[in-house]
């Protein structure tokens, strides 16, 4: 917050990656690891591709976009629906991204950042992950690869849609309309908006995975670690997202069931950094109601950390 008056943005799409022209800003469409790669030795990295051209990358997306309020917070959000799937690819969207910048920025999505790996899980390295789903293109703003780097942390999108017997895409609406956590689409939240204290909302956690696409192809970590918006980015704290250790599901490569759970390969419990910095093990067994205020920034209801 201290260097850009927010914390990190949560970017736009997952068929976005991130702009080094794009600033820091909710008009930036990398996700939050992407904007955290200056404050953790990776400025090189984050200055791939820069073409000073950032303005006409973004123009068609605000000009045909309304903005509205979105939260208690007051911060703008670009409600970008309409844009969102006119012909189901972004790049019609992007004429003026040069062919330098997107060769770049798949170099970019190829390189891990080692910071961002759990060592009982994986190593650091670039995996397979692009892959055509339900319509969605590959990312649009950077070169196609076949390898991805990818992360094993999430920021904390808040406690989400709790009713489970909607259909999933009411839930997402839901969720974007009304975010509470410290990063989502287009955030800027600002440490004066942590109602709850920094001292009792998470920040970024451990991130459920199934052991068995550790090293492979996965939904929803198709698109790499770099986009904005999507579950490998965010977690969430409801009833529905309980946390969870790595396991097996039956479903496979694109069950669904656990994308937005916080969890981790350790027995016991994950890990997850609040918003003051301090680092606390939060049980798989934790109550969930005290678990759901650790994800809401702004509900004013108390917490015991004795009871993580």
């Amino acid at each position: 917050e201290e260097a850009q008056s927010h914390l990190p943005t949560g970017g736009w799409s997952w068929e976005l990656t991130g702009d080094p022209d794009g600033g820091f800003g909710m008009l930036q469409p990398g996700g939050w690891t992407y904007n955290i790669m200056p404050f953790v030795e990776e400025t090189a990295l984050r200055s791939m591709g820069s073409d000073g051209n950032f303005a006409a990358n973004i123009m068609p997306f605000v000009e045909e976009t309304a903005f509205r309020d979105i939260g208690s917070d007051g911060s703008p959000a670009i409600i970008f629906e309409e844009v969102r799937y006119p012909n189901e690819n972004f790049s019609s969207y992007l004429p003026s991204v040069s062919l330098e910048q997107r060769n770049a920025m798949g170099i970019v999505n190829m390189t891990p950042m080692t910071v961002l790996f759990c060592p009982s899980r994986r190593p650091p390295g670039a995996y397979p992950a692009d892959v055509v789903l339900e319509g969605h293109d590959s990312v649009a703003n950077s070169a196609p690869v076949d390898l991805k780097a990818k992360g094993d942390y999430s920021a904390n999108g808040g406690d989400g849609w709790n009713a489970e017997d909607q259909e999933f895409n009411n839930r997402w609406v839901e969720w974007i309309d009304k975010p509470n956590g410290i990063c989502f689409h287009h955030s800027e939240v600002k440490m004066g908006q942590i109602v709850d204290g920094t001292t009792n909302t998470i920040m970024v956690g451990e991130k459920f995975m199934d052991p068995n696409f550790y090293l492979d192809v996965n939904f929803p970590e198709h698109h790499g670690m770099y986009t904005g918006e999507i579950h490998p980015s965010f977690r969430l704290t409801n009833l529905e997202e309980r946390p969870r250790q790595d396991r097996i599901l039956q479903g496979g490569a694109f069950d669904g069931r656990g994308d937005g759970a916080f969890g981790s390969a350790h027995p016991g419990g994950f890990h997850a950094v609040f918003c003051d910095g301090s680092v606390h093990t939060i049980s798989y067994q934790v109550d969930l109601e005290l678990y759901r205020r650790l994800g809401n920034r702004e509900d004013e209801l108390p917490v015991d950390l004795d009871q993580l």
